[in-house]
C-alpha cells in the first residue's frame, strides 16, 4: 500500500510536469499539427518578439556549437573563425546544441526545448520542496507558480489591456517559451538557490564541491542570472564562512 501511494504521487507529479511542458510548447505543437512539415519554429516576425529573439540571437549560437565550432563570432561572417571571448550564455546554449546535434535540426530543437525545459524546471522546484517535507499539493503549486504566475503579471489590475490575453501578451504569449532565456537560465538560477540553501543548512565536502561547480557554471547561464548569482553569493559569503568553521 505504501508503494502504491508513492507510485500515485510520482504519477501525479509526472502528469503535471508534462502538462507544464505541453502548455509552454502549445504554439509549436499546434503549428506542427496544423502545418506538418511546412511548419518552421524559427522566423522573424515583428509581432512575435520571443521567436524573433530565438531566430536572430540564439539559433546562430546553437548552430555554431552543434557544428563543433567552439570559436568565432556567430553573427558576423568575417569574424567566423576569429577569437571570440564572449562566453556569457554558454551554459544555456550547450544543452540546446547537444539536442540539435542529436536531432539534426536547430529549428526543431527550439520547439522541443519548450516541452522539455519548463517541465524540468517544474520537477526541480517540486523535488526540492518535497525534499524539505512540503506536502504534495503545496509542492506542485509551488513548482508551477514561477512558471505560470509570470503569465498573469501583465494582467494586474486589468483582465485585458493592450492586446494582453490570459496567457500573456501578443508579442510574448508564454514567458517561459523564450529559449534559452529565461527558459534554461532560470533552471540554473533555481538550482543555485536550492543548493546554496542546502549548504547553509547542512554542508559536506561533496555538497560544497557540487555547489562550487554549479555556481561557476551558472555564471555563464546568462548575464542576468550570472550577475544575480554573483551578487547573492557575495552577500552570503559571511554566512558560508561561519558555516564552514
Amino acid at each position: 500500500q505504501k508503494f502504491m501511494s508513492i507510485a500515485k504521487r510520482e504519477l501525479i507529479t509526472t502528469i503535471f510536469a508534462l502538462l507544464i511542458g505541453i502548455i509552454v510548447a502549445l504554439p509549436h505543437l499546434w503549428g506542427f499539427i496544423k502545418l506538418g512539415s511546412n511548419y518552421f519554429p524559427l522566423r522573424i516576425h515583428p509581432q512575435l518578439q520571443y521567436i524573433w529573439d530565438e531566430t536572430y540571437a540564439y539559433a546562430p549560437e546553437v548552430y555554431k556549437l552543434a557544428k563543433g565550432q567552439l570559436r568565432g563570432d556567430s553573427y558576423i561572417l568575417e569574424n567566423n573563425n576569429q577569437p571570440f571571448l564572449f562566453l556569457g550564455e554558454s551554459a544555456s546554449i550547450i544543452p540546446l546544441a547537444i539536442i540539435a546535434k542529436i536531432l539534426g535540426s536547430v529549428s526543431t530543437t527550439f520547439a522541443i526545448a519548450d516541452l522539455i525545459f519548463p517541465a524540468l524546471l517544474f520537477l526541480l522546484i517540486h523535488l526540492w520542496l518535497k525534499k524539505n517535507k512540503f506536502q504534495l499539493t503545496f509542492s506542485i503549486l509551488g513548482a508551477a507558480a514561477p512558471i505560470i504566475i509570470p503569465y498573469f503579471s501583465s494582467l494586474v489590475p486589468f483582465l485585458e489591456k493592450e492586446g494582453t490575453v490570459i496567457t500573456g501578451t501578443i508579442k510574448d504569449p508564454l514567458f517561459l517559451s523564450r529559449t534559452p532565456h529565461p527558459q534554461i537560465s532560470t533552471i540554473f538560477l533555481f538550482a543555485s538557490i536550492f543548493l546554496t540553501a542546502n549548504i547553509l543548512d547542512k554542508s559536506s565536502k561533496k555538497a560544497l564541491f557540487l555547489w562550487a561547480i554549479l555556481i561557476g557554471v551558472s555564471l555563464y547561464a546568462s548575464a542576468f542570472v550570472g550577475s544575480t548569482i554573483a551578487l547573492s553569493q557575495a552577500l552570503l559569503l559571511p554566512l558560508l564562512f561561519i558555516k564552514l568553521k
